[in-house]
């Protein structure tokens, strides 16, 4: 009797909390799921509705692994969105904060930030950031990517993980199996929107897809994917372009290395479909922990899973090699990149005396992995190294301790592995896009710190500053 007394106990506070919340607060989907969100504030004081670890398409787990996402089903129980949700299962080596496994499986969520008091009566624009993390790492939570600045501003933002490395772009350039799985997260993300923005106050028909880094290559992948089209209506991208030698796999190098990872796990790797019906039932621990087995020195190449090309099919995102595809060019576009971006690679290898050591011996060797150009075949590669080491190192010795030839290496890595790209992307772009809609830019302001500050505790060493 007394346990029954203190259940309907419960149940009126429940109840008398909820009544409490103000409605402001409380959204309701277009599918009739119900939402309570929190307050947060700005940069400058001013208020924000934030919405949490709002699930967009149901977990990936199980039979749904290595399978196109699927929209969330409509949930009968309020959720209150409060709390970040999950960050993709991954392993932060890229900036090496951690090498430990970080997120889970169970990560389709996305954040929404609203305006509490917008200036504007009219629906606002909204802005949708794709992280950065070299398709292997990274998250849409508000460590890197919140609301404090852009909530100044009477501008609706949205942010989401979409699945990474193994477990977001896996090929084995098949059907039954053809990647981009992290690539049409994000396309499921922009559907949502599309569905939903309306009910917390946003112009559906005003949409910017934005994004650093990876993200800022996804940006420009979904200017040109059959998927994506219709979803947003202008695009800022930084540090990356789907022409950036890292922004993409070669499809049978990916399946290879599918059929590597399925071995090791004692998997079938001649039968396609045995294989993945396997790897679905692997432990995601296990799939993880295999990952330092594709490096093919220290932590290089940077990039192990990313897009690739497809097979044909009604839902494939990528079909074609961009270079050959054209289109995109009515959508207005601010891209650009910053100061230095090669600090990513040269710092990390400024961080252990060994690594400054091989880099020293053996640099003809490497700079395929370190730059990422080591899917290209043997002529590609060897006119690429023999271009870098006499252009921008003249051949010389390179002592990473030495700042001259820091900077030259690092010169070098910006120019190979992001301003390449965008000197293609511009290239590709239209006359008419050029002089009317396309925007560029070269961030260099030098902030109160950077990523090579941070890693090594040097201020004279630059990096992007958008990290």
């Amino acid at each position: 009797m007394n346990f029954l007394l203190f259940l309907a106990f419960l149940g009126v506070n429940f109840a008398s909390f909820e009544a409490r919340i103000s409605e402001s607060l409380k959204v309701s989907l277009s599918d009739g799921s119900q939402l309570i969100g929190r307050y947060l504030s700005s940069h400058s004081g001013r208020g924000i509705r934030a919405f949490l670890g709002i699930p967009y398409a149901e977990a990936p787990l199980g039979n749904l692994r290595f399978r196109d996402p699927v929209p969330k089903s409509p949930w009968t129980e309020t959720l209150y969105a409060a709390r970040e949700p999950n960050a993709c299962l991954s392993v932060d080596y890229i900036f090496r904060s951690s090498n430990k496994t970080i997120g889970s499986e169970d990560c389709l969520y996305l954040n929404v930030y609203v305006p509490q008091n917008p200036d504007s009566k009219d629906p606002l624009p909204v802005m949708v950031n794709f992280h950065g993390g070299g398709f292997m790492t990274g998250h849409g939570g508000r460590k890197y990517f919140g609301p404090d600045y852009l909530l100044d501003q009477d501008v609706i933002l949205v942010s989401g993980n979409n699945r990474l490395g193994i477990f977001g772009f896996l090929s084995t350039n098949t059907l039954e199996c053809p990647g981009n799985f992290g690539m049409k997260d994000q396309v499921e993300i922009l559907k949502w929107v599309q569905k939903n923005i309306g009910q917390f106050g946003g112009d559906k028909d005003s949409v910017t897809i934005f994004g650093q880094g990876s993200g800022g290559v996804c940006v420009t992948y979904h200017t040109i994917s059959p998927l994506s089209k219709g979803l947003f209506h202008r695009a800022i991208a930084q540090s990356g372009t789907h022409f950036s030698k890292w922004a993409q796999r070669d499809s049978e190098v990916s399946a290879a290395n599918t059929r590597k990872l399925a071995e090791k796990l004692e998997c079938p790797a001649e039968d396609v479909k045995e294989m993945i019906e396997c790897l679905r039932n692997v432990p995601s621990e296990d799939l993880i922990s295999l990952l330092s087995d594709f490096f093919t020195w220290n932590v290089y190449p940077l990039v192990l899973w990313a897009p690739v090309v497809e097979p044909e099919s009604e839902n494939a995102f990528l079909t074609e090699d961009p270079a050959k595809l054209s289109g995109g060019d009515d959508i207005p576009f601010l891209i650009g990149i910053t100061s230095n971006e090669g600090s990513i690679i040269s710092t990390g290898l400024m961080r252990e005396q060994n690594l400054i050591d091989e880099v020293k011996s053996k640099l003809n060797v490497l700079l395929p992995d370190l730059f990422i150009y080591g899917d290209y075949n043997e002529e590609i590669r060897s006119s690429l190294t023999n271009m870098i080491t006499e252009f921008y190192l003249q051949n010389r010795e390179v002592d990473l301790n030495d700042p001259e030839m820091y900077q030259k290496f690092t010169d070098s890595a910006t120019d190979t592995c992001f301003l390449s790209g965008l000197s293609v992307f511009l290239e590709k772009r239209t006359p008419e896009s050029l002089s009317s809609n396309t925007f560029l830019y070269l961030f260099n302001h030098r902030g109160e710190s950077s990523y090579a500050e941070v890693q090594l505790g040097n201020p004279e060493i630059d990096h992007g500053k958008n990290q």
